[in-house]
């Protein structure tokens, strides 16, 4: 998959040696998750000349990750009469992920040596309270309400800590699309005024937002395009280049 990204270059060279493209070539991506791969290999001339109209799915983002171990964090809980511990491999897990070395970068390594140095396997939440995000992360939710309202907080801490720049604009608007689809979530079970397992929540909640694409669009009448199979309904373009097509697509 990565190569027939990076060949996309040598064939745009091919119908343009000056990759100078309007609205007449687009690039079909039959599998979404090439996405951003394709994006990394384009180069650096085309950075400010492609419109992309598609949706990408949310499962394959960093940020979907971090969710995920957020509630293998919670799941592995035991809370105590004031404290809380965590399984190791959960702890270190939030610990390594992108996010958390990208705000916390050294503090977040040296936690991680603690633990793996004391070979710990039950983590305390209390070697976590000088940092406000780890304070965040490491503390404990029981019934399925407290675990949205921990996720939302926990998205909110990494939102506020992540800077405003060019290289973390889709960091934020994927932690903006989860936080959005968690609020519709409980709004839904609001209205059907149940009470439900943590587990069953957090089987509903793994559900939705696998099934959740986030929306990029542009300018359609400009630039080399770059789409899904159902967005070039009804399109018509003079070079197209289809990637991963096979028997099945």
């Amino acid at each position: 998959n990565a190569i027939q990204c990076k060949y996309v270059n040598t064939l745009l060279r091919e119908i343009s040696p000056s990759l100078q493209f309007d609205k007449s070539t687009a690039i079909v991506l039959t599998d979404e998750s090439l996405l951003l791969p394709l994006l990394h290999s384009l180069p650096e001339e085309l950075q400010n000349n492609i419109n992309v109209t598609m949706g990408y799915p949310l499962r394959q983002t960093t940020a979907y990750s971090f969710i995920e171990r957020l509630i293998e964090l919670q799941k592995n809980c035991r809370a105590e009469a004031d404290s809380c511990n965590f399984y190791h491999v959960d702890v270190t897990g939030i610990l390594s992920h992108p996010y958390i070395t990208n705000i916390l970068e050294d503090k977040a390594r040296l936690k991680q040596k603690e633990i793996i140095d004391g070979r710990f396997i039950r983590v305390n939440n209390t070697i976590f309270t000088e940092d406000n995000l780890l304070k965040t992360i490491f503390s404990s939710s029981d019934k399925y309400n407290s675990l949205s309202k921990y996720l939302l907080d926990v998205i909110d801490a990494v939102f506020t800590a992540t800077s405003e720049g060019k290289d973390n604009s889709l960091i934020l608007s994927y932690l903006s699309v989860i936080s959005s689809n968690i609020n519709e979530l409980d709004n839904c079970l609001k209205m059907c005024d149940i009470d439900i397992s943590t587990s069953i929540y957090t089987s509903l909640l793994r559900r939705h937002l696998q099934t959740v694409k986030i929306p990029f669009s542009g300018e359609p009448l400009q630039g080399l395009q770059v789409m899904g199979i159902l967005e070039t309904r009804n399109l018509d373009f003079e070079n197209v280049i289809i990637l991963s097509m096979n028997d099945d697509n």
